[in-house]
């Protein structure tokens, strides 16, 4: 297993990377929370586990995706969902839910 990307990460990030269950971290504007979380991700996906990674916009998922795909040689390529897009597909889904497609008249 290649961990290479492990050696740029800060202590504090290593922590949450190498944290074998769910983790809160707070981190500021431009402190590697993407980073972060794409080297968690890459790290966990390279010992044989499967996870949810799940953005708050596609934007960020894009970047996401890429960054694992950077991270793992291009091995895992998956698609990210964000949350706004889980929720339809779970409305859609789901049988006892009826949705309406809204008119507006001005």
């Amino acid at each position: 297993m290649s961990v290479q990307y492990l050696d740029r990460l800060n202590s504090e990030q290593s922590v949450v990377v190498e944290a074998a269950s769910h983790c809160f971290a707070i981190y500021c504007l431009g402190s590697g929370k993407t980073s972060a979380v794409a080297a968690k991700v890459a790290f966990h996906l390279a010992q044989g586990y499967r996870g949810c990674a799940v953005p708050f916009t596609r934007l960020g998922a894009l970047e996401l995706r890429e960054r694992i795909a950077l991270l793992t040689g291009g091995k895992h390529r998956e698609r990210l969902l964000t949350y706004r897009k889980i929720a339809g597909r779970s409305l859609f889904d789901c049988p006892e839910v009826q949705v309406y497609q809204a008119s507006f008249v001005p």
